[in-house]
């Protein structure tokens, strides 16, 4: 698609222009579908057309919709992302606040949905973390995104935050913003008979840190040029649960999930499957 417009006797050309579900576990979970992984999502839509077009999009897709709660006379997110062609590109996000509320109380339906070794994931962000305390959480391989935005600029409180949160679940994966390796190197003994098995920070692709009870190791990545970064942590987030379900080390995982990721970042709406990773894999 492309759109011409005319303002103030100028004329301005637009390149393509996509309409897709996004957010952190949406996006987690259509990587994971891509990859072929059958998903199921709970989340929050409100009863507007942008609701109305996410679900649609997901179930077109192959994701399981049917535990999503639509509230009604209430707005969904969106965002409104424009890469311009710089050179590195420069993205520009707007971004709509949504009026979703619900009670702590009305998520239960999803946790009471658990069974035992169900893989789950969901964003660490403090609204949420108050399910990590429930029985059914316990029975399930729990994966969470730590990277809270609001955390890059406090670091006493990103740093109490992993200590939180080792206790419940299994996998943290964060990014690191600005801060260096060494300082995440206190979370390798408090993993020491913690129920998490290893945390793993990102640096924006100049390498991988990987910590458990045992290791600290700082894996090296390769860089590409960047069309479009938006997303390509939480495809590397469900190419690493894809790759760890299918029964591969720590280490392979992550490879693979950068991988992903980096095929991610040099695509303007895209999503790797299955057969195109093992395409880039064996180039």
């Amino acid at each position: 698609m492309h759109i011409t417009t005319q303002v103030a006797q100028s004329s301005f050309s637009f390149g393509p222009v996509s309409v897709s579900p996004g957010g952190n576990a949406i996006n987690v979970a259509r990587q994971l579908n891509h990859l072929g992984e059958q998903v199921e999502l709970y989340g929050i839509v409100g009863d507007d057309p942008e609701g109305m077009l996410l679900c649609a999009a997901l179930i077109n897709e192959g994701i399981e919709t049917a535990q999503m709660l639509v509230l009604p006379n209430q707005s969904t997110s969106r965002a409104s992302i424009l890469l311009e062609t710089n050179n590195p590109p420069r993205v520009i996000v707007q971004t709509n606040q949504s009026s979703c509320q619900i009670e702590y109380a009305e998520l239960n339906s999803w946790v009471n949905n658990i069974a035992h070794g169900d893989v789950v994931f969901f964003p660490a962000f403090p609204n949420y973390t108050n399910l990590l305390s429930s029985s059914e959480m316990r029975i399930a391989e729990v994966f969470v995104d730590y990277g809270y935005a609001p955390y890059a600029d406090h670091w006493e409180e990103y740093r109490s935050g992993f200590l939180e949160l080792i206790p419940h679940v299994d996998f943290i994966i964060t990014c690191a913003f600005d801060y260096q390796p060494y300082q995440f190197e206190f979370l390798s003994e408090a993993l020491v008979h913690a129920r998490c098995r290893a945390v793993i920070v990102t640096f924006a692709g100049n390498g991988i840190l990987l910590l458990t009870s045992e290791i600290i190791r700082l894996m090296e990545t390769d860089k590409v040029e960047s069309i479009n970064p938006i997303g390509a942590g939480d495809s590397f987030i469900g190419a690493f649960i894809f790759f760890y379900k299918q029964g591969l080390p720590i280490e392979d995982c992550l490879y693979n999930a950068h991988q992903v990721a980096k095929w991610k970042v040099s695509q303007f709406d895209s999503l790797l499957n299955l057969e195109q990773f093992k395409q880039e894999v064996n180039q």
